[in-house]
């Protein structure tokens, strides 16, 4: 879910995404200067392709970026994990789950999908 979808939804994730679209912006004012303010390795790729960026440093700015992104999912995830699970419409629900299995077994906790 992009930004601006989830920002037109009424639900908590609006705030989560606003603030992602913030944090995204306050970094590349703070840190742009230093690092080109290309925080995605596909903008990185891109400057090198057009020769604006020096293709020895991609491994390095890919690996940086790899572990900024993971660094900051794991917190996003800690922070507020559980209210956007709530609020996805997608997210799997215990109902749907236990609905697919089969009849003809014993037990619920018999199937693999429970």
């Amino acid at each position: 879910m992009g930004i601006a979808a989830a920002t037109s939804a009424e639900t908590p994730i609006r705030g989560i995404a606003v603030a992602a679209a913030f944090g995204l912006g306050l970094a590349i004012f703070t840190f742009g200067h230093i690092s080109g303010g290309h925080f995605n390795p596909a903008v990185t790729l891109g400057l090198a392709v057009g020769r604006q960026f020096p293709w020895k440093e991609i491994p390095g700015y890919w690996i940086a970026q790899f572990i900024g992104g993971m660094s900051a999912a794991g917190i996003v995830n800690t922070l507020v994990g559980d209210d956007v699970q709530r609020a996805l419409v997608n997210a799997p629900s215990r109902a749907s789950a236990t609905a697919s299995c089969p009849s003809s077994r014993p037990s619920r906790r018999s199937c693999s999908s429970c």
